[in-house]
């Protein structure tokens, strides 16, 4: 298959996904995703295409350890290995709106790069294989200002898919395999993403707000101490410092002083 043929059926899964995963999350939003199944099937299905795509390039043909030491490391592969995992298990509503948004980009800079220049050609002798039509401008207007707040929206929504799953556990409404692995693919985005540790750090911070606030302090003193265990068990359960403990007071000053803040992790 040619590279140029590659790039299209790239775009094609990421259209896919864009205009299924619309159609899926506008039925989900309302609370009327249940019999749309097949529409979050074909959403993933795109997903799956374009990352395939990306990792076949990028990685080539699976030849042994070595591949595959590679191909746990790369973020590529870990979505698409993801986009696999949520193909074949129970859909959860809330675990298309990362891959939408990506696929929106995506969809939003091959319209601009690709689709455009063949309606609008670049002027002769421009120098420029992008073109300049109003449109293109807009898109690349949107892309600049959305591409970041987006991102960092995707990373607080994997960690609220965590929560979904790990509730959904409790709830009996997934397995035990399904919050497992997605924890296994949540530790990777903190390890290889600034947006996901800095939503990490900001969520921690939220919710030491609220823990300190005169209602909860006044009516649950020990909320504060029991956050800080379930910090201290989480860095332990995923081998790295996610969330920084409160230092603990020295016994003698603990009356008169309490516990102190937790600082948030800092980025590693």
């Amino acid at each position: 298959m040619s590279s140029n043929m590659q790039h299209y059926y790239w775009a094609g899964g990421h259209g896919l996904m864009f205009f299924a995963g619309l159609r899926y999350l506008a039925a989900w939003a309302v609370f009327k995703s249940s019999g749309l199944t097949w529409w979050y099937r074909a959403a993933f299905a795109g997903a799956l295409l374009s990352y395939f795509i990306v990792v076949k390039k990028s990685l080539g043909v699976p030849n042994g350890g070595a591949w595959a030491r590679r191909a746990l490391a790369d973020e590529n592969f870990q979505y698409f290995a993801l986009c696999i995992f949520w193909l074949i298990s129970k859909p959860v509503g809330i675990a298309v709106v990362p891959f939408w948004t990506f696929s929106t980009f995506h969809v939003a800079t091959f319209t601009r790069t690709t689709i455009l220049v063949k309606l609008f050609p670049p002027a002769p002798g421009s120098g420029s294989n992008v073109t300049s039509s109003p449109l293109g401008k807009v898109i690349q207007s949107f892309v600049k200002k959305y591409y970041d707040p987006s991102m960092r929206l995707v990373a607080y929504v994997e960690i609220a898919i965590f929560a979904r799953v790990l509730f959904g556990l409790i709830l009996r409404r997934n397995p035990l395999l399904m919050p497992i692995c997605y924890g296994i693919f949540l530790r990777a985005r903190y390890y290889q993403s600034n947006f996901t540790r800095e939503a990490f750090q900001q969520l921690d911070k939220a919710i030491l707000q609220g823990l300190s606030s005169p209602q909860v302090a006044g009516s649950v003193p020990q909320a504060k101490g029991y956050y800080d265990n379930f910090k201290v068990y989480l860095n332990k359960a995923v081998g790295t410092t996610i969330l920084t403990p409160a230092a603990q007071p020295a016994p003698a000053a603990a009356a008169a002083s309490g516990s102190s803040n937790t600082a948030p992790a800092a980025a590693q």
